[in-house]
């Protein structure tokens, strides 16, 4: 999905796309990568100074509830967001320290297979798998 898909959805959904909204999603789908609120709270803030935390946090939150952002929950409660990108489906190997994540050829859809036949009470609508640990920028770096 691109932008212009992304703010027809919005508007179809009858969200208000602000230009800081706007220019929240610029940042996600700009690199394909794993960012801390923080961090797109800076790259917004070199177009529109005044935009605070709060409004960071609480566009991030609605684009989670539309299904729009995954959020990653990090050791120590460490959050970083990606675009959800629906129509590929993806794993990830995932950066600690700077975020950068890498595309995993597989899936662990045989495991799941696996999981729904010792659980058929269960209804599995989706999984998430991510490998956390240090790329080698940062391995380095690490102490």
């Amino acid at each position: 999905m691109n932008l212009n898909d992304t703010l027809f959805r919005l508007k179809a959904l009858g969200v208000k796309v602000t230009p800081q909204r706007q220019e929240i999603l610029e940042v996600l789908l700009g690199e394909e990568r794993y960012y801390s609120a923080e961090e797109i709270l800076k790259k917004v803030q070199a177009r529109y100074p005044a935009v605070s935390f709060d409004t960071v946090y609480r566009t991030l939150n609605l684009f989670k509830k539309l299904g729009l952002v995954v959020e990653l929950n990090f050791q120590g409660g460490y959050r970083r967001y990606e675009f959800n990108h629906a129509d590929r489906h993806h794993h990830h190997l995932v950066c600690l320290k700077c975020g950068r994540s890498q595309k995993l050829a597989c899936c662990p859809t045989d495991c799941l297979a696996g999981i729904e036949e010792e659980n058929p009470e269960f209804a599995i609508t989706g999984h998430s798998f991510e490998i956390y640990g240090y790329c080698k920028d940062c391995r380095g770096q690490v102490k």
